[in-house]
């Protein structure tokens, strides 16, 4: 039986502000081999389990060894690649005991989008300019699937709504729709643009006070 995943959001990105205190812990070693690029880069980023200090407790890496699967398979989604095969080993160095892991990352199949479908109600549904906006977005149908292409087209599609004139518009649908074992996924978007809206004439008055 195939699997569907339904997502409203897509790209998978680690963006914080920290506070670092004076002295920081000595922190473990995290290797990863089978990615490199973006793919390495965003699982990097992504990864928790290299704040882990040397002297963190079994228990507490063994739940940090359980998370740095959940964001490697996170990182690697964002990109297409749903189903990868990740082997993990963990050890502590002597005679310190500050710890190190390695995980081998094979990605597998990378997920393509089969369809995308666009539509809209209200004043646009005439409106030339969404469909040249569709026909210049990085994602496209036969594409390899990446988050941030999904992300960036819909606040596309609601930046060019408001500059339109459409002030009350709305994506009413916003769906990704993934099969990872078919190797597609189908996006769905719909806008209620509702009415349009445009600015009267501009008159301006001036009154000359002489002194």
């Amino acid at each position: 039986m195939r699997t569907l995943r339904l997502f409203s959001c897509g790209l998978f990105a680690a963006t914080a502000l920290a506070v670092l205190p004076a002295t920081l812990a000595a922190t473990g070693t995290v290797t990863l081999t089978g990615i490199d690029g973006e793919l390495r880069d965003n699982t990097l980023a992504l990864l928790s389990l290299e704040q882990e200090p040397c002297d963190a407790p079994d228990w507490r890496m063994q739940a940090s060894l359980q998370q740095a699967h959940t964001d490697i398979h996170q990182a690697l989604q964002a990109f297409g690649y749903y189903e990868p095969l990740i082997n993990q080993s963990f050890q502590r160095g002597e005679p310190d005991g500050c710890w190190s892991a390695s995980f081998n990352i094979q990605p597998g199949s990378r997920v393509n989008v089969r369809n995308i479908d666009f539509s809209i109600t209200g004043a646009a549904d005439s409106d030339d300019s969404f469909q040249q906006l569709l026909s210049n977005t990085d994602l496209k149908a036969g594409q390899p699937l990446r988050h941030d292409h999904y992300e960036s087209l819909k606040t596309s599609i609601t930046n060019l709504a408001a500059n339109r004139g459409y002030f009350n518009s709305q994506l009413t649908q916003h769906e990704l729709q993934v099969d990872p074992t078919a190797g597609y996924a189908d996006i769905s978007l719909h806008l209620d643009s509702g009415a349009r809206f445009f600015f009267g004439e501009t008159a301006v008055q001036q009154t000359i006070i002489d002194d």
